[in-house]
């Protein structure tokens, strides 16, 4: 008896570790994303070859930097505000229990 309530017990923490991730990838997708974007700016200033014009002015692909640290940026604001109100939630959560 004893062994089937510790499966059951164990089979409802599974679910609710399950759930627990799907909220958290819910919640810092866009932080995720935004990351993605800036680190996808540094990756492109990288790759990308400058070359000089006719008239010896270089040009290469500065603008891609301050996107990149924008981008950076962003997303660590957009971690730190999402983690502050996760954290808030699971506390409320337990608080009402």
């Amino acid at each position: 008896m004893e062994l089937l309530l510790w499966c059951s017990v164990l089979k409802d923490t599974e679910a609710t570790e399950k759930g627990f991730m799907l909220t958290l990838l819910r919640h810092f997708r866009t932080s995720f994303i935004l990351f993605l974007i800036g680190t996808g700016c540094l990756l492109a200033f990288n790759l990308s070859t400058p070359h000089v014009a006719a008239n010896g002015s270089p040009n290469e692909p500065f603008a891609f930097i301050p996107l990149a640290w924008l981008f950076l940026g962003l997303s660590a604001v957009m971690f730190v505000v999402n983690m502050v109100i996760t954290m808030l939630g699971i506390k409320r959560q337990h608080l009402d229990c």
